[in-house]
């Protein structure tokens, strides 16, 4: 699966606000892609991306 560079700016703000690190562009694509492969082993599924909240679901998910 192509993960967007706009995901992985999500998760690099949403890291920095939750453990105040900064990480290494490295780094946050091994992050990524090991939770991402968690989220495949807990849910079954091959498809990620279309469980994944976007535009407006996201802003509400990260702003709470």
């Amino acid at each position: 699966m192509q993960i967007t560079n706009r995901s992985l700016e999500r998760f690099k703000t949403l890291y920095l606000k939750h453990f105040d690190e900064e990480l290494s562009e490295e780094e946050i694509k091994r992050k990524v892609e090991y939770l991402l492969e968690v989220y495949r082993v807990v849910y079954d599924t091959e498809n990620v991306t279309s469980s994944l909240p976007s535009g407006e679901e996201h802003e509400q998910v990260v702003n709470n």
